[in-house]
């Protein structure tokens, strides 16, 4: 990896990522997500760290 390429996503996020998926976890990126209740995972902002329906 290039210094120019170290980032919280690079170092941090997709490594944890692969672990989750590698232990049969479904994950899926909310880069791109649709927020409000007819959105993409659920969130009513970009700032929600839990998915309450889910939780629920």
């Amino acid at each position: 990896m290039s210094p120019g390429r170290l980032s919280e996503d690079a170092l941090v996020e997709q490594p944890a990522l692969r672990l989750l998926a590698e232990l049969g976890w479904e994950v899926v990126s909310g880069f791109d997500e649709t927020l409000g209740p007819a959105g993409t995972l659920g969130c009513d902002s970009q700032f929600e760290a839990v998915l309450g329906h889910r939780l629920r």
